[in-house]
């Protein structure tokens, strides 16, 4: 099933070519916070998209920026390559898979965490093999 949030003053990027009715937001798989949209990732799912990301095919683990910028020259530091993918694949890939794209011409910043790999923000207190995934 495919729905349509709109959030704020969208501008239109052309990217989804579907004509497709705003629904009303409520929480479920995503939950929206304050700072963006947040997914629990269970001990066994992986995340997959973010296409212009360097890195494995799983992206959990690390922080991704898409800035929808045109860099010509990219090193292996790079944020982000030359166009914006803001589509993320989170599941075990036989059970429950679940996808976000983030329509947005600005920037967003995906967070694909465990929670034993600490952040400076980090306020949770035990490590553990889940963690959080989140889009600003």
């Amino acid at each position: 099933m495919v729905r349509n949030y709109i959030f704020g003053e969208p501008v239109e990027t052309d990217a989804v070519v579907k004509e497709i009715a705003s629904s009303a937001w409520c929480d479920g798989v995503f939950q929206k916070k304050e700072d963006g949209f947040h997914y629990s990732l269970k001990e066994d799912e992986i995340v997959y998209g973010l296409g212009e990301n360097v890195r494995g095919i799983n992206k959990r683990g690390w922080r991704y920026i898409s800035n929808c910028s045109d860099n010509p020259n990219h090193c292996e530091n790079t944020n982000s390559l030359y166009g914006a993918h803001n589509f993320i694949m989170v599941g075990d890939g036989v059970h429950e898979t679940y996808g976000l794209f983030v329509d947005t011409p600005g920037r967003v910043t995906a967070l694909a965490h465990r929670v034993h790999n600490f952040c400076s923000h980090d306020t949770r207190k035990a490590p553990s093999q889940e963690g959080t995934l989140s889009t600003v």
